[in-house]
């Protein structure tokens, strides 16, 4: 993904570094849109997106201090975007094989539920697996 630079950017980080708030917004004016399409693509969530790119410039201002050892700031922003789009993914994807292993819980649970005794249950679970083993083994 091409994103073009600031004209002036080397000014401009210059005072972003010092703390200008101004230069800082012209900075997001500038980078947020592209960044965002990018990032868009890779959630299809608008407002993961948004967190995404806020995340990114509040991390960029955060840092300030260190922006003129970037050589090639909007390369830099491609990757910031790039690995917290990855990882923010990652963490929704977690998150989703949790939330499926607690409702397969529960279904075992509720049937443990339905069954007259417990053993019934873990005889029941015993006989699940053994079905997988190969038929010497089930012996």
């Amino acid at each position: 993904m091409a994103i073009a630079p600031l004209e002036d950017e080397a000014e401009v980080l210059a005072r972003v570094a010092v703390g200008d708030e101004r230069a800082f917004a012209r900075l997001f004016l500038w980078y947020a849109d592209p960044l965002g399409n990018f990032v868009q693509r890779l959630t299809q969530s608008t407002n993961i997106t948004e967190e995404i790119i806020q995340d990114v410039f509040v991390t960029i201002w955060l840092r300030r201090d260190k922006l003129l050892e970037i050589r090639t700031f909007h390369h830099y922003l491609f990757i910031l975007c790039r690995n917290q789009t990855y990882a923010r993914l990652k963490a929704i994807a977690s998150e989703r094989v949790k939330q499926l292993n607690i409702v397969q819980q529960q279904r075992v649970y509720a049937e443990w539920d339905q069954l007259e005794s417990p053993s019934d249950a873990y005889r029941q679970q015993l006989e699940q697996v053994v079905r997988f083993f190969p038929s010497r083994s089930k012996r």
